[in-house]
């Protein structure tokens, strides 16, 4: 019976150890690491022989700890600062826009208010909208950018010398596009002169 009274008690004993891990709070800590890429199969062995980095998949490189970009470096022959200026300035700087290939989009740059308004085929030219930073207006079925932006945007469109872009910047300030005919005036009914007979006064 004794046995049994202490098998039991072996096999309770990690959920109870489970439990208070699960019940254990944690700290949180953001860091930074350092990636290597490019032709990492060739340095394979020199990136083992560090220790402290894993190859991770998704990434397609190697990742270590930040505490060994010195040590990565030098192994590599490599500048310690270059890799972490470059991500620098690539994450300060966004990807420059690039123009569409043969998207045979007709377009029309107008004016809505004090925004540029882009209709027409733009799901053909989407990400290149998209890269300017554009925004999606669905009740005016266009693209709204800040009308300085305009030549900007018609730049990157032409670019692509298959899409017909038409500008017209007529002020709309109502952006339905129509103009609307000013009403006509009621015509004025003429004045009736009233004529007195005077004859009637004379004394003869």
């Amino acid at each position: 019976m004794r046995h049994r009274t202490e098998r039991a008690n072996d096999v309770h004993a990690p959920r109870s150890y489970v439990h208070a891990l699960r019940s254990t709070h944690m700290p949180v800590h953001v860091g930074s690491a350092v990636l290597v890429t490019g032709d990492t199969y060739s340095a394979k062995a020199t990136l083992k022989s560090i220790g402290g980095g894993a190859w991770c998949a998704p990434l397609n490189g190697w990742v270590f700890p930040e505490s060994k970009r010195a040590a990565v470096a030098s192994a590599l022959g490599v500048d310690a600062t270059a890799g972490a200026d470059a991500s620098d300035a690539a994450a300060a700087e966004p990807p420059a826009p690039t123009p569409s290939v043969d998207a045979n989009a007709t377009l029309l740059l107008g004016k809505h208010k004090k925004a540029l308004l882009v209709t027409g085929e733009t799901l053909k030219v989407k990400e290149q909208l998209k890269s300017l930073r554009g925004k999606w207006n669905r009740g005016l079925n266009g693209w709204i950018f800040p009308f300085s932006a305009k030549d900007d945007v018609l730049k990157l469109l032409r670019q692509d010398a298959t899409n017909k872009v038409e500008e017209d910047y007529d002020d709309d300030d109502d952006g339905s596009g129509s103009v609307q005919e000013p009403a006509p005036k009621k015509a004025k009914k003429p004045k009736v002169e009233v004529q007195h007979d005077d004859d009637d006064d004379d004394d003869e």
